[in-house]
């Protein structure tokens, strides 16, 4: 503080010097406030969007391979026939067909309880289908003498196109 602050305040020179003011009451005290409140942090403030789980197809719809017929966290449903499990429990179609949810009777009894899903190639199979029975299996199979046919036909244009280029190019 200045000796003419001290003077105008009617303050002794000596207790200027020394950087003490004799009369408080002459000046307030000014104690700075927060201008804004300080924002404490939650924990509890989060949460992510649903993740669309359950059937996607349901029973008797139709499925072609690669259908996703449910998705779950866990193993409520187990695959059944045509069906497999993909690694976060998904599971999906490997045959085309018709979508059936069962139990199994012919299972152990520890496993009695498990609701299977199923892919029925025919609309009128009834799932699981019995041990004895034979499984029919979609092999997808190609007429051999028809496609070597059409290879040989088109070998022929391919050589008749070649022959045609050929007397073209001696000409």
């Amino acid at each position: 503080m200045s000796l003419l602050t001290a003077q105008v305040l009617g303050l002794n020179r000596q207790f200027a010097r020394l950087g003490v003011m004799a009369d408080s009451s002459a000046l307030t005290n000014q104690i700075r406030h927060a201008s804004k409140k300080a924002g404490g942090s939650t924990k509890n403030n989060r949460d992510s969007a649903g993740r669309r789980l359950g059937a996607k197809k349901v029973g008797g719809q139709p499925v072609i391979p690669g259908n996703i017929i449910y998705r779950q966290r866990g193993t409520h449903f187990y695959p059944g026939e045509n069906v497999k499990m993909g690694k976060d429990h998904t599971l999906y179609a490997v045959e085309s067909g018709w979508v059936q949810y069962y139990q199994n009777p012919a299972k152990d009894k520890k496993f009695w309880k498990r609701t299977y899903v199923g892919v029925a190639v025919r609309k009128d199979q009834i799932l699981p289908t019995p041990a004895e029975e034979p499984r029919r299996r979609a092999f997808r199979l190609i007429d051999t003498a028809a496609f070597r046919n059409q290879l040989d036909q088109s070998r022929k244009e391919a050589l008749e196109d070649l022959v045609a280029m050929d007397k073209i190019i001696q000409a």
